[in-house]
């Protein structure tokens, strides 16, 4: 089976693709040829949702390379980056487990942020590669992909990617989201956290 190519706004029944078996999301980025580097990390958000609002389910559903593992034990943030060679683009390891999520969450938004971006005047035009692969984990077989359109100029962040359930016993949706924001992560950290 040959993996499913999405488009901005697409989803995906993980469901229907992989039963009980734990997913891995590789988030892909190739950097323009410029003098310094973009520092580029995937975070996850853990989210809840009430009267519209998504806010993390507590400090440490937020997910990134300082906070590894979500306390449910159901997403885990494979650390540093892996570099790519010989035109394979750079990448970050997200492995979830959709049997082990808390009950609480409802949505698990996946972002892409630049570190110090304001700082180093950096942006988005500086990854002119972006994409996520989306994995059986136990098969290892490529279930569907996701390749972000060029960001605008003045993006430092993309939500690149959402799993979403309205319920515990509800079906799981992978969607391509590709929204850029001029937000840092402590700014989209700060967005999604609890009042």
């Amino acid at each position: 089976m040959s993996a499913v190519t999405l488009k901005t706004g697409e989803r995906f029944n993980l469901n229907d693709a992989v039963g009980t078996d734990p997913l891995r999301i590789e988030i892909l980025w190739a950097l323009a040829d410029t003098s310094q580097k973009p520092d580029v990390d995937a975070s996850v958000f853990v989210c809840k949702i009430a009267n519209g609002t998504k806010t993390i389910i507590s400090d440490e559903y937020f997910v990134f390379y300082n906070n590894k593992v979500s306390p449910d034990g159901a997403v885990t943030h494979q650390g540093d980056t892996v570099p790519g060679t010989d035109g394979v683009p750079d990448k970050q390891v997200v492995r979830i487990d959709l049997a082990k999520l808390s009950r609480y969450a409802q949505e698990l938004r996946f972002f892409v942020t630049i570190h110090r971006s304001e700082e180093r005047g950096q942006t988005f035009a500086d990854v002119p590669t972006l994409g996520v692969r989306l994995y059986n984990n136990t098969t290892g077989v490529e279930l569907a992909r996701y390749d972000v359109e060029q960001a605008d100029g003045d993006v430092s962040s993309v939500l690149i990617a959402t799993i979403q359930r309205e319920t515990p016993d509800a079906p799981c949706w992978f969607e391509a989201a590709g929204e850029g924001s001029q937000h840092d992560l402590g700014e989209l950290v700060d967005e999604h956290m609890p009042n």
